[in-house]
């Protein structure tokens, strides 16, 4: 075992002789998830208890570390000080205890992983079975939403994303080739409203717009025109947050769609879909599979990063 290790095994004992570990732990997940009740959730204890907790280690140093409203928690200037100094070395330890715990023969723990839809269907429901033949006991905890997050203040371990969405401090894996939005509508729907031959043309269009969940915005469409980015606000007959309904109306002729071609290839392919604008469209960075940098990835966290860079290896990209 290495010295540094064998050094933090002892100062994890010795605070874990007392209270102190305990409520700086609390206090670090309060700060991480925003909330008493969320960090209760996380530490698997009661809001109250947490709330104890807190309210003990603030009389202790004399500090006090949140500012606390019905509405929100959030560190004061000296809560951040603590967390800035204790919330590295806590996280290391973790770290570290995890990755011992994990070296057994049948490798074991959780991993939290934040993905969009259409990465989950394209990317992980192709693999996730023989990932879990070969890795029986590692639970996969994955959410799946169209949403752009901070995967680190979330409490996420990994995420799968487009490459434009990608934070620039993460590590960043391309996990597909290069891929491009198409614009396109049922034979149903050209054959009542015409084919527009210029983005210009959409505002005369029934459009099926697509709005963020992180900030409610929507989604202002993208074509690549004389060389640089142009975005368009279009209007229509629905506005979702769900891509699959969004496809739905436009397979039944409700509007025009802006969406991956990949997604939107067996449409294509069976004609229930024609292309539109295509001139217009070009490629950009597709799915992307980012994680932190860090000194100790947890074991199961490590073994299926390196699972997904085996099946979609990057030698496939170029």
């Amino acid at each position: 075992m290495p010295h540094n290790l064998i050094e933090l095994v002892r100062l994890k004992w010795i605070i874990m002789k007392s209270s102190e570990y305990s409520d700086l732990k609390t206090c670090l997940a309060v700060a991480q998830h925003g909330s008493f009740a969320n960090a209760a959730r996380h530490l698997k204890m009661t809001p109250s208890a947490v709330s104890q907790i807190i309210r003990r280690l603030e009389q202790k140093l004399d500090i006090r570390l949140f500012n606390r409203t019905t509405r929100s928690v959030s560190l004061t200037t000296e809560g951040q000080a603590l967390i800035t100094k204790v919330g590295p070395a806590l996280s290391e330890i973790e770290a570290t205890f995890s990755e011992l715990k994990s070296q057994k023969k049948d490798p074991a723990g959780k991993v939290n992983i934040h993905t969009t839809s259409s990465a989950a269907r394209l990317l992980l429901e192709p693999i996730i079975g023989q990932f879990h033949q070969t890795f029986p006991n590692i639970v996969l905890d994955i959410v799946v939403e169209d949403k752009i997050i901070d995967i680190v203040e979330n409490g996420f371990d990994l995420g799968i994303s487009l490459g434009e969405y990608v934070q620039k401090d993460m590590i960043a894996y391309p996990l597909m080739p290069e891929t491009q939005l198409v614009a396109a509508a049922s034979p149903n729907y050209i054959d009542q409203y015409g084919i527009p031959s210029h983005p210009n043309e959409l505002r005369r269009h029934r459009c099926l717009n697509w709005r963020f969940l992180s900030d409610n915005s929507v989604y202002r469409w993208e074509f690549f025109i004389d060389g640089h980015w142009q975005s368009y606000r279009v209007d229509g007959p629905l506005t979702s947050t769900s891509r699959s309904l969004l496809l739905s109306s436009a397979l039944k002729g409700g509007g025009i769609i802006l969406w991956e071609e990949n997604v939107l290839q067996p449409w294509f392919d069976n004609g229930q879909l024609i292309p539109l604008l295509r001139e217009y469209c070009h490629p950009f960075l597709s799915w992307h599979m980012f994680y932190p940098q860090q000194k100790h990835t947890p074991k199961a966290v490590r073994l299926f990063i390196d699972f997904m860079r085996e099946h979609y290896p990057a030698s496939r990209l170029r």
